[in-house]
């Protein structure tokens, strides 16, 4: 699976990504749990851990365009903010480009992580979103 989903400290919601995504149905499996998370009807955060992620095609970004929009139309929206930690050039490229075609559902934060370091504390994280000590894309 290209996306590993992590519950554990819900309603915060890491999902951590492999290099590359292998066939149409692991991008599929991505937006269906996000979905699922829709359905429960309480507010989320998502950390999104892009630090294993290789080369993605940028047709992906269209997709996932695609899914905002579509989530952008139910009548609440639950996502609160999302925290996306990038240690990849390529990458923040491809979510500039997301972010230009589509507004984002809730506040987006980027975190530049050490590509040596790999390392961050999620709790320190969230306290410094709050505190305002990490920036808004």
């Amino acid at each position: 699976m290209w996306a590993h989903y992590d519950y554990s400290n819900y309603p915060n919601v890491k999902v951590n990504f492999e290099e590359n995504i292998k066939d149409e149905s692991e991008f599929t499996d991505f937006l269906n749990k996000w979905l699922e998370l829709y359905k429960k009807q309480q507010k989320f955060t998502f950390i999104f851990d892009t630090t294993n992620v290789g080369l993605i095609h940028v047709s992906y970004c269209y997709k996932l365009k695609k899914f905002i929009s579509q989530l952008r139309q139910l009548p609440n929206q639950y996502l609160e903010k999302s925290i996306i930690i990038v240690s990849n050039k390529y990458i923040k490229h491809l979510l500039g480009i997301i972010f230009k075609i589509t507004k984002p559902l809730a506040k987006v934060y980027i975190y530049n992580l050490d590509k040596e370091d790999k390392k961050y504390d999620i709790n320190i994280l969230l306290d410094n979103i709050n505190n305002n000590k990490i920036d808004m894309f």
